[in-house]
């Protein structure tokens, strides 16, 4: 549903935006729309804390319909934000959104009790039986236990609680959640040599398929799963959503490929490529054998330049059969306190192999050349 909004400035520009308009009803006019003030003490949660801001504007809470499916159609409260930064090269102005209310309840899973709040945080879809809705646990024994890996606060994600599965299934208006263990069948997943001489293959991190989410690794004290040689997990075809693997004296960092030739952070029309299969007899080996390749997604297409324009290019490493994209590759062998152009940083860190990069011209001579991070 398209809305139309307006940010004023009603005592003068410069002054400071203190009035928002919002086309609740959608016939194009904010005449007829009474005007938001800005709050003179916002709550503390909702202040942002960037450096280098201007302006910050809370303003008056905002009821907006929303289609909860078979709950019907149902408003849900917004705290409309602005906020303005700048430096030298301009002002920068952002505006939210942000749901005010989320669902807490307290539940058992297994043996263990957990306190849980479900909601919206990054995108307002109103039912709250959805994918992306936010679903956080915190244990009772453990309130700083909480899931930190990626995916892992979603209402897909698969929770392992004392050695056994569990999923979470929301109703559209978010008032029940219901707790099912899984039963299912498991497969292997783990690091495989690929025909190599290699002493040492762990993988940590998460994967998640069409309707789930699971870790990869052994939970540690802080729940973020610590590298294992191989994991059980439920069956499915998957995707890596975010893995660190350890590969002899490589650190090679991998998640899904979210660019396209000529378009960064956009995969156009390809579909997600789950090339993870596990299944219950089969053990899953990522084994690196699938020749990589360089993608770059920028330039954009057809880009068109003057003499003068500056050309940026961004190039990616990518396994195109399983759409992975390597994120990070690192030496854990050897050591830097310098920063990825060379700068020095106070804190020890592995050697990156990200790859120098030469730019010539037709005859030869050099236009550009420069370190070009992974990912």
């Amino acid at each position: 549903t398209l809305y139309h909004f307006a940010f004023d400035e009603s005592k003068g520009v410069g002054k400071g935006y203190d009035r928002f308009y919002f086309d609740l009803n959608r016939d194009l006019d904010l005449s007829n729309d009474a005007p938001l003030k800005s709050q003179a003490n916002p709550p503390e949660a909702m202040k942002l804390p960037y450096s280098g801001i201007k302006q910050q504007a809370v303003f008056e809470p905002l009821l907006v319909p929303f289609d909860f499916g078979p709950a019907g159609r149902q408003r849900v409260e917004l705290l409309p934000r602005l906020y303005i930064s700048g430096e030298e090269g301009g002002d920068y102005k952002s505006a939210s959104f942000v749901r005010t209310r989320v669902f807490q309840g307290d539940l058992k899973v297994g043996k263990q009790e957990f306190t849980a709040w479900l909601g919206n945080d990054y995108f307002i879809s109103g039912r709250l039986d959805q994918p992306g809705t936010a679903l956080i646990l915190k244990p009772k024994k453990r309130p700083d236990g909480i899931a930190r890996w990626w995916g892992g606060d979603r209402l897909t994600a698969f929770h392992r609680v004392d050695g056994q599965y569990y999923r979470f299934l929301a109703s559209p208006a978010g008032d029940e959640l219901t707790v099912q263990r899984y039963d299912g069948d498991l497969g292997v997943f783990q690091v495989g040599a690929g025909g190599r001489k290699v002493d040492k293959m762990t993988v940590s991190g998460s994967l998640y398929a069409e309707d789930r989410a699971v870790a990869v690794g052994a939970m540690d004290a802080d729940d973020w799963p610590k590298p294992e040689a191989s994991s059980r997990l439920p069956v499915g075809d998957y995707l890596p959503n975010y893995l660190t693997v350890e590969y002899g004296r490589l650190r090679i960092s991998l998640s899904q490929n979210y660019h396209s030739e000529g378009k960064p952070r956009d995969r156009g029309d390809r579909p997600p490529v789950y090339g993870i299969r596990l299944r219950k007899d089969k053990p899953f080996a990522l084994d690196f054998s699938n020749k990589p390749e360089v993608m770059f997604a920028a330039p954009t297409k057809d880009q068109v330049l003057k003499p003068g324009d500056t050309l940026m290019v961004q190039a990616v490493l990518v396994d195109p059969r399983l759409d992975i994209m390597i994120r990070g590759l690192d030496d854990t062998t050897r050591k830097t306190k310098t920063d990825r152009e060379g700068n020095p940083v106070s804190y020890e860190r592995n050697v990156s192999l990200d790859p120098r990069v030469v730019i010539k011209r037709a005859n030869g001579q050099v236009a550009a050349q420069g370190v070009m991070p992974f990912g």
